[in-house]
């Protein structure tokens, strides 16, 4: 092979290469998620404050994708303060809210009690807010401890407050 030949096949490999790279460094951070499709806006670090029904919920969210009827977060930690001033601490590695936060979904969370005299544990595949029914619903199990009790069940339901 002459080399104006080898230097044509070079560049095009090299082309090749580098359209493949800046292809899949575009999907790996703002290109969304499979499930989704594209999000129309992404915002990293964001804190969220909301009370209902005198319960006090202060969400923190590494990144956040919005969707047409969602919003994706990651990275996701929650201080639920109830209105007689019990606090539980929740952290999820990814979840899903509705735009009026009416229905949540977390993915693999876990949680405990903050102030109480034996802090209670509990951790989950899968946890389901319903805003209508105001409860938490646990429907792959629930794992709750402390040091004295370890209870665990294929389902649960939790209305806090």
């Amino acid at each position: 092979m002459n080399r104006g030949k080898l230097l044509a096949v070079t560049l095009v490999f090299l082309a090749l290469l580098w359209g493949v790279l800046i292809y899949r460094d575009m999907g790996m951070d703002e290109g969304g998620h499979k499930e989704y499709g594209t999000p129309e806006v992404v915002l990293r670090g964001i804190d969220l404050e909301r009370e209902v029904s005198g319960d006090v919920w202060v969400l923190h969210s590494e990144r956040a994708e919005r969707y047409e009827s969602l919003n994706r977060l990651e990275s996701i930690d929650v201080v639920f303060t109830s209105r007689d001033g019990k606090t539980w601490l929740m952290k999820a590695p990814e979840g899903t809210v509705t735009h009026d936060a009416g229905k949540i979904e977390l993915v693999n969370p876990s949680g405990s009690s903050e102030d109480q005299p034996t802090p209670v544990f509990w951790k989950a595949p899968l946890a389901r807010w319903d805003g209508e029914k105001e409860a938490w619903f646990f429907p792959d199990g629930l794992h709750l401890w402390n040091e004295t009790v370890d209870v665990r069940g294929n389902t649960g339901t939790i209305r806090p407050g």
